[in-house]
């Protein structure tokens, strides 16, 4: 770690050199930015999308939204199972707010599963006050209809631009 960025360079199987920092990710700042991330995240292989993703996406950092989307957008396998993961989530600074974490965790291992890992996870493990509040968010945003959750991955702040349409200066926009 220097000036307390994370470096999180990465070298590909295939002979790239992928460098990726959590400055770069946070320095992320429209639609066509995310995109662009995502195609050289594509260039990596699952192991290394998911080592990279992962601890920025449950971290509390100027990064760690754009991850946890980079993180659904690019879908690495997995590289621990459900019952670790939860035990880094517990262990971590996500934040409440993060869905995409929780809607990640439903994609890879299913909702049911989930929840089931979840329940045994928090019955057979020892946890602080704090531990039980981190990993309770997975519970909490998996719980409704997961359709709820992908409504929210679909709108962007910075996507408002690309999905509104325009409007000619005489016609007023129209609710419902």
């Amino acid at each position: 770690m220097s000036n307390g960025v994370r470096d999180l360079s990465v070298n590909a199987e295939c002979e790239m050199n992928v460098n990726i920092s959590e400055e770069t990710i946070a320095q992320i700042q429209n639609y066509d930015q995310f995109q662009d991330m995502c195609v050289e995240l594509q260039k990596l292989d699952d192991s290394s999308r998911f080592n990279l993703l992962f601890p920025l996406a449950i971290a509390r950092s100027s990064a760690s939204s754009v991850a946890a989307k980079l993180l659904v957008a690019t879908e690495p396998k997995p590289q621990e199972s459900c019952s670790q993961l939860l035990e880094k989530i517990a262990r971590s600074s996500l934040d409440a707010s993060n869905h995409e974490v929780p809607f990640y965790l439903i994609v890879q291992f299913g909702k049911s599963n989930l929840l089931n890992e979840y329940r045994q996870y928090c019955a057979s493990t020892r946890l602080s006050d704090e531990e039980k509040r981190r990993v309770s968010i997975v519970a909490y945003w998996t719980a409704p209809p997961t359709e709820h959750l992908v409504l929210q991955l679909h709108q962007w702040e910075w996507q408002d631009e690309y999905i509104q349409p325009s409007l000619p200066p005489d016609r007023p926009a129209t609710s419902g």
